[in-house]
């Protein structure tokens, strides 16, 4: 897939921000896309942070685009972009990893103060599963819109040894009214080991978070595949 197409793909997808219809039948497409451990390898001397998760369109797919923190550099990748980022498909938990995803724990990102129950994860998918719908009507022409990115800390997660998989959620905002108590969120599942990595709203480091909204640290000019693509 050529460079200028993945930059069309994430506008494509930033557009549908004014169209329900739309919005809704590319998320119905699935809840869950692999992460392959090869973003997360160590460039040089340099560790990268982060995984930034770009949403994108591609003949009426879902598809999501990964890139760590470090090659997210519009100078890297007009060279040599195939290299660096991976393209992942949305779909539904495959039947033979089912099992394995019901017996799964929560467990909080380090530096969390949070001590989620074993349900924290499961309740936040099916959130997603019985309110997306009407969460994304709520979110249309919202001032914030759709989900454009996600930044997945990686510090703490053995990607290359392990099968990890992001699957989308919605969590809990008490501080918004209504549907708006929704928040966007993405829990990360590590087959391997059984657990699911969830995000504390209490706090914006070393958790998963959402872009937009951006902030310090996740500046929209580090997502130069967003900024990049008009």
């Amino acid at each position: 897939m050529k460079l200028e197409t993945i930059k069309k793909s994430i506008a494509d997808w930033n557009n549908i921000n004014d169209y329900y219809d739309e919005a809704v039948t590319l998320l119905n497409q699935g809840v869950m896309f692999k992460i392959d451990g090869g973003v997360a390898e160590t460039q040089g001397d340099q560790k990268p942070q982060f995984i930034h998760v770009y949403i994108g369109v591609v003949n009426n797919r879902l598809k999501l685009f990964l890139i760590n923190n470090l090659m997210d550099d519009m100078a890297i990748l007009k060279v040599e972009y195939s290299k660096y980022v991976y393209v992942a498909d949305l779909e539904e938990v495959p039947s033979d990893l089912l099992e394995d995803f019901r017996k799964s724990d929560s467990i909080s990102y380090p530096g969390s103060n949070t001590k989620p129950n074993s349900f924290d994860g499961h309740s936040r998918i099916m959130n997603w599963a019985i309110s997306k719908n009407d969460w994304v009507k709520s979110q249309i022409n919202n001032v914030y819109g759709l989900f454009l990115a996600f930044s997945i800390p990686i510090a703490d997660l053995d990607l290359v040894a392990s099968e990890i998989y992001g699957l989308f959620a919605l969590v809990m905002d008490d501080h918004k009214p209504g549907l708006n108590h929704y928040k966007a969120d993405l829990i990360i599942w590590d087959r391997s080991n059984s657990n699911m990595y969830i995000s504390d709203l209490g706090i914006l480091e070393d958790t998963v978070t959402v872009v937009p909204p951006f902030g310090d640290s996740n500046k929209q000019s580090d997502f130069s595949l967003l900024t990049t693509s008009g």
